[in-house]
């Protein structure tokens, strides 16, 4: 009997202790394949999920920098010119210049071509003068022997007879008709009074000259 009971406490010993073994062993089994159904784990097949900042382009951060750029202009340098003045001022010189030398545009003073005087104020005698200036009167008849009144600038007047209408000219070499001779004619004269007239003579000139026609 005692014998029994020992061989049935062994028997129950011994299966007590395999059971215990294999499910240790289950429960090892059963931790070693939870990470593989884990849908959270990470399989070995896919890619590394890890996400990289991408450097951002190298000239994003950069400042901005300005590229100035000058704009080509329609309008020219502002440079002055002084070629047309001067060559106005040396034309005027040569005017003037011109002028003094054939006795135009002078109407006082001193001849530089000839040497005599220009509308003296006083009418000199026995010498000859120019008288110049704008024609106030005249008498055509006889043609041969005309003669004209000149009024100078300074109000002196100069009653001269002289050269037939034959052979008064213009200063480009044209002459007039009787009908063309005008009061406000400018003109100019070389005369001359005896030094021993009577006040009643009159000047005389052989080369009276029309210079202008009124306007």
């Amino acid at each position: 009997m005692f014998a029994l009971l020992l061989v049935l406490l062994l028997a129950a010993c011994g299966g007590s202790g395999n059971s215990a073994e294999p499910a240790a062993n289950a429960v090892g089994d059963s931790a070693g394949a939870a990470p593989a159904n884990d849908p959270a784990a990470p399989s070995a097949d896919e890619p590394a999920t890890d996400e990289v900042a991408a450097d951002p382009p190298a000239g994003e951060d950069a400042a901005p920098v300005e590229e100035t750029v000058q704009e080509p202009t329609d309008e020219p340098a502002m440079t002055e010119d002084n070629t047309g003045d001067t060559a106005a001022t040396d034309s005027a010189a040569g005017d003037t210049a011109a002028a003094a030398g054939d006795g135009e545009g002078v109407y006082f003073g001193i001849d530089p071509e000839t040497g005599l005087e220009i509308n003296p104020e006083v009418t000199p005698r026995g010498v000859e003068f120019i008288a110049r200036g704008e024609v106030i009167s005249m008498n055509l008849t006889p043609q041969t022997s005309p003669e004209f009144v000149i009024r100078a600038p300074n109000g002196a007047s100069f009653r001269m007879a002289t050269q037939g209408l034959a052979d008064i000219f213009l200063l480009d070499g044209s002459q007039l008709k009787p009908f063309e001779y005008k009061i406000g004619m400018e003109a100019k004269a070389t005369v001359f009074l005896a030094a021993d007239a009577a006040l009643s003579d009159v000047l005389t000139s052989s080369n009276f000259m029309i210079i202008a026609l009124p306007q």
